[in-house]
């Protein structure tokens, strides 16, 4: 996974700046210099679990964090079985290779912080959402200046999940396997002029000019979707020792928690800093510290765009 470790890293940083309350706006002349504890884990179905911790410090310090120092971790896997690991002196991640994390697996993550206060989260990881198939059609249009592009468009068919309110994120990858059989992968962004990425909570709530891979099923609920997407295909590159040239799309389905979080997150990065203490709030469902504990499975569908001959 691309995605959660850069928004780990992004918002890692952001903490070591400002700091915000679960689901509240907390003004500048409120916020507490004092450090904070972290904790951010994003459980992937078929993968080893991982764990980052640590503590945001005062905003005048040098430092952007202090790690958990030999500080064990306690991890509950469906309120049955449990495992103790100690954080490495002076790292910030944790891998738990005992942990495979898979479909409906629940999770719960808890260490003591250094006022003996427990810092602790817990998540359900979702079921995958499979895609059916992925229509294509490459076409020639005119963007905003007038400019011919050649566009591909892409129609990704899948099933809501029954009886749940489903949330996603939609991630699009560029695979060139070269002829030495070395294989270099790329995330490259696309056009999500589809209306569900547009949607927050219900219909009315429209979002101008944003920029999300994430969406929910409001419109969808219990039913098959075509999604659509467009590719400038300028951003379909290869290289002259590729053999074959591939688009892998990948469809993530989040947790509830996980989905708030990059919602509000991004909403954050496309305002201006200077009115982020009064404007903006990032989600975190961490008690007594800060961060996110958001899960998630992924399907993924590959098709070949070029063959070199």
């Amino acid at each position: 996974m691309c995605f959660e470790k850069k928004y780990f890293i992004l918002v890692f940083l952001l903490l070591s700046i400002i700091f915000y309350s679960c689901e509240k706006k907390i003004e500048y002349k409120n916020v507490d210099f004092n450090k904070k504890a972290l904790l951010f884990s994003f459980p992937t179905v078929d993968s080893s679990l991982v764990i980052y911790g640590g503590y945001s410090t005062n905003i005048i310090s040098d430092n952007v964090n202090e790690t958990l120092n030999n500080i064990p971790v306690e991890i509950i896997i469906n309120d049955t079985i449990t495992y103790i690991h100690n954080f490495v002196k002076n790292k910030n991640k944790l891998v738990i290779p005992e942990v495979i994390c898979q479909p409906q697996m629940k999770i719960k993550i808890k260490y003591m912080d250094y006022n003996n206060k427990a810092i602790w989260s817990e998540v359900k990881i979702p079921n995958r959402v499979d895609i059916n198939k992925v229509d294509t059609l490459s076409v020639y249009e005119l963007n905003n200046k007038n400019e011919i592009i050649n566009n591909l468009i892409c129609n990704v068919l899948f099933q809501d999940e029954k009886n749940n309110n489903n949330f996603y994120v939609l991630d699009i990858e560029l695979e060139n396997i070269l002829e030495t059989g070395k294989i270099e992968r790329k995330t490259i962004n696309y056009d999500k002029f589809d209306k569900v990425f547009k949607i927050r909570n219900n219909q009315s709530e429209l979002i101008a000019n944003y920029n999300s891979n994430s969406f929910n099923d409001l419109l969808f609920y219990n039913k098959e979707y075509s999604l659509t997407f467009k590719i400038n295909k300028e951003l379909i590159t290869c290289p002259p020792n590729a053999k074959k040239t591939n688009i892998i799309v990948k469809l993530f389905n989040v947790t509830k928690d996980y989905y708030l979080f990059l919602r509000t997150y991004e909403t954050l990065n496309n305002e201006n800093i200077f009115n982020v203490f009064y404007d903006s709030y990032v989600y975190f469902n961490v008690n007594n510290g800060f961060g996110i504990v958001g899960a998630m499975s992924v399907s993924e569908y590959k098709f070949n765009i070029m063959m070199k001959k």
